[in-house]
């Protein structure tokens, strides 16, 4: 049964075979330390290797071959696992830089705080990185009547020039009664950030919080520019048809 379920993809992936896997990494220290880098190289070692078995089996689908690449692939997600929590420790306790713009019903009164992370799990269906997880924790004070019992709060992820290169909505929530004006609310959620070129994302440097309106007025913008980054990021990442 398992052979059945995970044969199909092993084979075509083993049929997809690259002549040499590109790409270069940045290890340049962002929001996301070496995560980026890290899940970028595993994926295009993993890329290399499966060129070496197809190679060396004459880029046979026999069953043989797509047993090693999975087990290369089962490999590669333990020690990714392994590896990867060691780099997310290190980001636990990290004050991420933030910006306040005009508009906002509430002021943030702490430090950005990544609290957590969920680092993005190596599937069998695509032999893909898929995403990451960040869990951040603020609060804040409202600065007018909400009249509800939560609060969202909008931003943008941007690099160091300001340039948009992501977006996410966050939501605290009261105790007791709807946020009235001076009521402190914490905020803690996470962020989904899509894996895609180390290069992209080690430029993710600061949360820029911005109204609802000017959120959703650019949005649509970021997601597509997104959208592109992971298509980039998908063909960098699978091998090409052998000729």
């Amino acid at each position: 049964m398992y052979m059945r379920v995970l044969g199909t993809t092993a084979c075509s992936i083993v049929a997809l075979i690259l002549s040499s896997c590109g790409g270069s990494t940045s290890s340049s220290e962002g929001m996301l330390g070496e995560i980026p880098a890290y899940y970028e190289k595993q994926g295009l070692d993993f890329c290399a290797q499966v060129s070496e078995i197809g190679k060396a089996s004459g880029y046979s689908q026999d069953q043989e071959t797509v047993e090693k690449v999975v087990k290369l692939a089962m490999d590669l997600s333990e020690k990714s696992r392994e590896e990867g929590k060691t780099l997310a420790d290190k980001l636990i306790g990290k004050v991420v830089s933030y910006q306040e713009t005009e508009g906002l019903p509430y002021k943030i009164v702490s430090d950005v705080t990544i609290t957590d992370i969920e680092l993005p799990s190596f599937t069998f269906n695509s032999f893909m990185f898929d995403e990451l997880k960040v869990e951040l924790k603020y609060q804040v004070v409202a600065t007018e009547d909400i009249s509800e019992r939560y609060l969202f709060t909008y931003c943008f992820v941007t690099d160091t020039e300001g340039n948009n290169l992501d977006c996410a909505s966050f939501t605290g929530k009261a105790e007791g009664n709807p946020i009235a004006t001076g009521d402190t609310v914490t905020v803690a959620d996470d962020i989904k950030i899509a894996m895609v070129s180390a290069d992209v994302l080690n430029k993710f440097h600061t949360l820029k919080f911005v109204s609802e309106a000017t959120y959703e007025e650019q949005r649509e913008t970021i997601n597509k520019q997104m959208e592109q980054w992971i298509k980039e990021y998908e063909t960098k990442m699978t091998p090409e048809e052998k000729q």
